[in-house]
């Protein structure tokens, strides 16, 4: 616990001791949220740091808000007990929730659309201050959208020499922009690690319509698009002398740090009899 002495002079012995944390505000958020999902956000307030806080008036109320709007999002009375249940938060609404010796915890159900709030600065604030209540670095800082992973692939588990065999890259878009491209997304690239041509080039279209079965042997286009994620059909035909154990990508961009891929079966290509191959692609070729 932090001990402060607020000297009245310097040679008195006249001080003031207040016991506090440091810390009069500090907040949660998910470290993505969710689009079109109610998402938890938390204001977290100590009591007595707000006493030993320089408020230009009592705090009367709990505002969440974006920085630099102008209308918050949600206003809650700064209240001396807190007995609201979480469930009976709806969406949209905020209120206190859990208050543990001084502390107080405040719960705004948040549904926000990625295009409006993505990058944004959610804000918790109990009063006008000199200086202004500094809350520590969190997520709130600068909301993000999405699932974590921008891209994945799905490839069978053993490939069938001299037949067209089918690879799926499945490319979240809204994790595409939440990533570090050094220039935008133009292309979707196939290519065996390694190699400096591509076995096969997509546009990185905004819309999704060709049909897999328009698309040959030895080209790739987007088949199907659901939300935010697109899924790209490559009909590949390599003999096992030439990709057996090689690794196939799917890029997008260039980033900074280079998008990761989960581990799949496109990690260390294998090539196998024709009935077990349709065996395992029975089970391995859905977009996951």
């Amino acid at each position: 616990m932090r001990l402060v002495l607020f000297c009245l002079a310097v040679l008195s012995s006249n001080c003031a001791v207040v016991h506090g944390t440091g810390v009069a505000v500090n907040m949660t958020c998910p470290s993505r949220l969710v689009e079109e999902e109610v998402n938890s956000v938390t204001c977290i307030i100590n009591t007595t740091e707000i006493l030993n806080t320089r408020c230009v008036s009592p705090p009367s109320n709990v505002v969440f808000e974006i920085k630099g709007q102008v209308y918050p999002l949600c206003t809650s009375l700064y209240t001396s007990s807190c007995s609201t249940s979480p469930d009976l938060i709806d969406e949209g609404s905020c209120g206190c929730t859990e208050q543990t010796g001084d502390v107080q915890i405040y719960l705004f159900k948040f549904k926000g659309n990625a295009k409006d709030y993505r990058g944004t600065k959610l804000e918790c604030t109990v009063c006008a201050s000199i200086p202004e209540i500094k809350i520590p670095p969190t997520n709130c800082d600068s909301l993000k959208y999405g699932t974590g992973v921008a891209v994945n692939m799905t490839c069978p588990s053993r490939l069938v020499e001299e037949e067209v065999n089918s690879v799926t890259c499945r490319i979240n878009t809204t994790e595409i922009l939440n990533t570090r491209c050094v220039s935008p997304p133009s292309n979707v690239l196939f290519q065996v690690k390694g190699q400096v041509h591509p076995l096969c080039t997509s546009l990185y279209t905004s819309s999704c319509n060709v049909s897999p079965d328009l698309i040959d042997e030895g080209s790739c286009g987007c088949t199907e698009q659901t939300g935010d994620v697109k899924i790209y059909l490559f009909k590949f035909k390599g003999k096992a002398k030439d990709y057996n154990r090689t690794k196939l990508e799917c890029t997008v961009c260039a980033s900074i740090p280079r998008i990761k891929i989960p581990s799949t079966n496109c990690d260390s290509l294998e090539y196998g009899p024709k009935d077990v191959a349709l065996a395992a692609s029975s089970v391995d070729f859905k977009p996951t």
